[in-house]
């Protein structure tokens, strides 16, 4: 026979909810100790991946500034283009390639010296995958070069390349400056001094 209090309540079924009410409070508990361990370690994760020099030589997932370049360049002119047609003139004209990007200048007909005055605007933008596992003191690297190649055009057929020259970007960074290249050529003219090229160039680059 179940025991009664003086109110007449079963105390034996008062005392198995009193017990499950207690081990549910338990569970409470572990489960606030589980979402406090949880914080911690949250934290934990944003100071590695904002403070990534406190971490040093270990490999974590973090964000890394892109790095944004620059490149403004005119090409002022070419002179002394090495004669292509079998008039002794050539059809000279410029590509301009940097950070997988291709640009070129206007044509000129019938000339060994050739005036453009075009200006060139390239802007790189490059970042790495977060979700990627990035090391500490990881950086991305910047172009360290862009080319120019002299061509001459023909109306029928394929256009012919003269030359190339290939210069480094650091020489201009944050520094505009007016230069002058000498192309060398290719295929036939391998190593022959075929034009020289006129050009005015400033590299920036932040990140």
């Amino acid at each position: 026979m179940a025991d009664q209090d003086e109110f007449g309540y079963d105390s034996t079924e008062n005392a198995g909810e009193n017990a499950e009410t207690s081990e549910q409070d338990d569970n409470l508990l572990d489960e606030g100790d589980q979402t406090e361990e949880q914080y911690f370690v949250e934290e934990e994760r944003r100071v590695r991946e904002y403070h990534p020099n406190e971490t040093s030589g270990e490999v974590e997932t973090g964000k890394i500034a892109p790095l944004i370049e620059r490149l403004v360049i005119t090409v002022i002119g070419v002179k002394n283009v090495a004669a292509m047609d079998f008039n002794g003139k050539s059809d000279p004209f410029i590509k301009v390639f940097f950070g997988g990007e291709e640009k070129q200048t206007k044509k000129q007909k019938d000339t060994l010296n050739a005036e453009y005055n075009e200006m060139f605007i390239f802007d790189r933008e490059t970042s790495l995958d977060e979700s990627e596992p990035v090391q500490s003191g990881t950086v991305i690297e910047s172009e360290k070069e862009f080319k120019l190649e002299l061509w001459d055009y023909d109306t029928i057929g394929d256009n012919d390349q003269i030359g190339q020259v290939v210069i480094p970007t650091e020489e201009f960074l944050n520094k505009q400056q007016k230069k002058t290249f000498i192309f060398k050529g290719v295929d036939k003219l391998y190593g022959q001094n075929v034009g020289e090229v006129d050009i005015e160039v400033l590299y920036e680059k932040s990140g």
